[in-house]
């Protein structure tokens, strides 16, 4: 977790471990006056990657920076930096240089024993020629101080630069001079820049600080996009085939509503049909009943006969009526 503890006096505990050293978090729990900015899951930048840092103004951009440089220990996890790194931090301050020192003084401060025919040949790779190599850093641009700090750090040796907004100030020719430098450097960059047209010219990867958490694309700005517009389409294909297959759903239960509202009406006029048939059936009956007596009493045998097979029959009728009703009714 990236972020800082407003307490004072914490500064990054350094542990030396096999192959260079770490600066893992403060023992104590993060507390509620102290500010976590984003949290990212495990990063690892190798030789010769060179990652953009991006996310929206007060995202943390710089914390990190801070965090990856020693300065400033994370409030959760740890920074390990392998053997053999030497970081090199180019800010936009530029503090490290002296107002009244020269150009030619300040490449010279970093290899006292480069030639001055060398150093200005150095200088002259950082578009300073003639007598630009005696000004005093106060009357150059801030452009022309970011180029000799660039300058500065070739000399240090360092293998893995930091560099905060360095097209910051900078002029057309400075930028093309920076990303000609930064594209032949061997070693690892990591910037933070609103340069989309650098990080297009150099990113091997993007970092991107969104919804407090650091998340890592592979390619530059361009394929960031890309790959964010490639999910992006997904999750909406996602979503309208859900939308599709929910309409899907819907239908079905729509059909199956309906296909039970006509069975249960067929069902019903069945039990209707049925009811007309059995009180019918009960009326034949009743009226053979009245005629089975009748006969009887005038001792007509035949007439019973009959009348009694067809008393039976109806009889034998109800009865799978009332069966077939209850079944339905039931």
């Amino acid at each position: 977790i990236v972020g800082y503890r407003h307490s004072d006096g914490q500064a990054p505990r350094r542990e030396d471990i096999s192959g260079g050293y770490e600066y893992r978090a403060l023992s104590q729990p993060i507390g509620p006056q102290d500010t976590a900015l984003f949290r990212c899951d495990d990063l690892e930048l190798r030789r010769g990657e060179r990652v953009a840092l991006l996310g929206p103004n007060g995202a943390g951009k710089r914390t990190f920076l801070k965090t990856a440089l020693g300065q400033l220990p994370p409030l959760a996890g740890q920074v390990r930096i392998g053997a053999s790194v030497r970081l090199g931090y180019l800010s936009q301050a530029h503090a490290e240089l002296a107002d009244d020192m020269t150009a030619l003084d300040a490449i010279l401060e970093k290899a006292p024993r480069m030639e001055i025919g060398e150093a200005r040949r150095l200088l002259g790779r950082f578009l300073f020629s003639g007598d630009d190599v005696f000004k005093p850093l106060a009357v150059l641009s801030g452009g022309q101080r970011s180029r000799i700090a660039l300058a500065r750090l070739t000399l240090e040796g360092a293998n893995f630069l930091l560099l905060d907004e360095p097209t910051n100030h900078l002029d057309i020719a400075s930028q093309e001079v920076l990303e000609q430098v930064l594209r032949s450097f061997s070693g690892t960059v990591l910037l933070v820049t609103h340069d989309r047209y650098l990080v297009d010219a150099l990113a091997t990867q993007v970092w991107m600080i969104e919804e407090d958490e650091l998340r890592a694309y592979p390619g530059n700005y361009t394929q960031y996009q890309a790959s964010k517009a490639a999910a992006a389409a997904a999750q909406l294909a996602e979503r309208a085939e859900q939308e599709v297959g929910e309409a899907q759903r819907h239908r079905e239960r729509a059909r199956e509503e309906r296909r039970q509202r006509k069975a249960a009406e067929q069902r019903q006029e069945e039990i209707a049909r049925l009811e007309a048939s059995i009180h019918s059936l009960e009326e034949r009956l009743e009226a053979l009943g009245a005629e089975l007596a009748q006969a009887s009493a005038t001792m007509a045998t035949a007439q019973v006969r009959q009348l009694g097979l067809e008393y039976q029959a109806a009889e034998e009728h109800l009865h799978r009526l009332m069966e077939e009703w209850g079944a339905l009714a039931g």
